[in-house]
């Protein structure tokens, strides 16, 4: 007969995705020495929606007495009325066991912090590739071909082109098109007429083609003894050489027969060796005693052979040396410094001349480039080219595309080589180097730049 005790159900054997197994297992007392267990399955819904016929229970041996059993629940695993390959999708669907799990999640997550690290040092190496390549290709290529004869440091003469020129290729169309007053400009400014002009200047040329062979480009250059002409005709100011400033001054200028145009402005070395003995000081010393006069001043007496033969103190007095002196410490800067005078082609004033480390001329690069323009603009009288290239540029003539300066690289690179460091501070920049090769305006500009930023520095902190 049925049990009249109700089933206890068990855990579900399958994943609540997948279609469910139910078992039913009832134990009872059938005797004083055996006990009847009663075993049944069922499939039913599971949450997913799938549908599966529910078995009929099976029945129990009607030989079976009606003891009352102490039921206790179990779980037991019953074969299956599921097919072979339902039930091996259903053991591969079971998670894994808490052990996996930990293991599982601890090695992804080495694994992301290895991919993190990998991609950071990647980005780092990129980033130190652009600023190598972009560094690299900021500064100039030297190109070591061919030497060029025009470039001598011997001579004072080792720069490149300074200038350059851009015309138009014109068909015979439009030379048939430049006829009357109107184009009498363009008619006297053609491309060979110009390069006329440029020879007759005193200037080197050399013409060659544009990639498109439709504009010609003349690069324009020039010796050192046709800039130092230029340089004397417009009184051009270079800067003085320190040293050779000290000893003129200390030595003075002395006329063709001996007596003194200027006494000297400094003490030389023989008056600073002579400043030692007590005796001679005593004689020829002399010291400003008040506040508004406490200038050095020795007295200047006749060295000839008579001269010598007498005491310090008897010979003729014939000047006193005041040496320039800023006693009241207005400046930190010396006068000797920084110093500008006109240029002339004299070879006694030659030494005062500063000369360029590379160059070994007194001329910088804008300088070169002020000079050609000047020897462009001259007229013919006074040996220049007489060549109107503003009116040219202009688009009424078009007779110019284009002139420009060029770049000297072997100058550029020494006068960028720190502007464009990332490591440089404001403080640091040569801004010096920048007025020599851009001109005073650009140099100004850097000056003003570093100054500002170095002082926001200053505000920020």
């Amino acid at each position: 007969p049925p049990s009249p005790f109700p089933t206890i159900t068990s855990f579900p054997t399958a994943s609540p995705t997948v279609p469910c197994v139910y078992t039913y297992t009832e134990k009872r007392n059938c005797g004083k020495a055996s006990t009847c267990t009663t075993t049944r399955t069922e499939i039913k819904e599971c949450p997913n929606g799938t549908h599966f016929p529910t078995p009929v229970p099976t029945p129990l041996p009607s030989s079976m007495p009606t003891a009352v059993p102490t039921p206790q629940p179990t779980q037991t695993h019953m074969p299956s009325l599921l097919p072979t390959t339902e039930l091996n999708r259903l053991e591969n669907t079971f998670m894994p066991t808490t052990a996996a799990f930990g293991l599982s999640e601890r090695f992804n997550y080495t694994n992301s912090v290895a991919a993190t690290c990998f991609a950071l040092f990647f980005m780092y190496g990129v980033l130190q590739c652009l600023v190598t390549l972009t560094t690299k290709r900021a500064k100039p290529q030297i190109d070591h071909g061919k030497a060029d004869p025009f470039r001598d440091p011997q001579k004072g003469q080792n720069w490149n082109w300074d200038m350059a020129m851009a015309f138009k290729v014109l068909d015979e169309d439009a030379h048939k098109l430049m006829t009357g007053k109107k184009n009498e400009f363009r008619r006297n400014n053609t491309l060979r007429k110009v390069l006329d002009k440029l020879r007759l200047g005193g200037l080197e040329t050399k013409c060659f083609y544009s990639r498109d062979r439709d504009l010609v480009f003349v690069k324009i250059r020039a010796t050192r003894d046709r800039l130092c002409k230029e340089a004397d005709r417009i009184n051009l100011k270079v800067r003085l050489d320190e040293l050779e400033i000290q000893k003129r001054m200390a030595e003075g200028s002395k006329k063709a027969d001996g007596s003194w145009h200027w006494f000297p402005r400094l003490f030389g070395d023989d008056i600073m060796a002579s400043l030692e003995d007590d005796d001679w000081c005593a004689v020829n010393y002399k010291r400003g005693l008040s506040m508004k006069d406490r200038t050095e001043k020795v007295l200047l007496r006749k060295d000839d052979d008579k001269s010598k033969l007498l005491p310090e103190e008897e010979k003729e007095i014939i000047g006193m040396i005041t040496p320039i002196q800023d006693v009241l410490q207005l400046s930190l800067t010396p006068f000797y410094k920084n110093l500008y005078g006109e240029y002339s082609t004299d070879e006694d004033k030659q030494p005062l001349y500063l000369k360029q480390w590379r160059t070994s001329a007194p001329f910088r690069g804008v300088d070169r480039i002020k000079l050609i323009i000047s020897i462009i603009e001259c007229r013919e009288s006074e040996g220049g080219c007489q060549f109107e290239y503003a009116k040219a540029l202009s688009k009424e003539q078009e007779c110019l595309e284009g002139f420009f300066p060029l770049h000297d690289e072997d100058e550029l690179l020494g006068c960028i080589n720190n502007v464009i460091d990332v490591y440089t501070m404001p403080w640091n920049i040569n801004c010096d180097a920048l007025k020599d090769y851009f001109g005073e305006k650009i140099g100004l500009y850097y000056r003003w730049a570093a100054h500002y930023t170095t002082f926001l520095a200053v505000a920020s902190g």
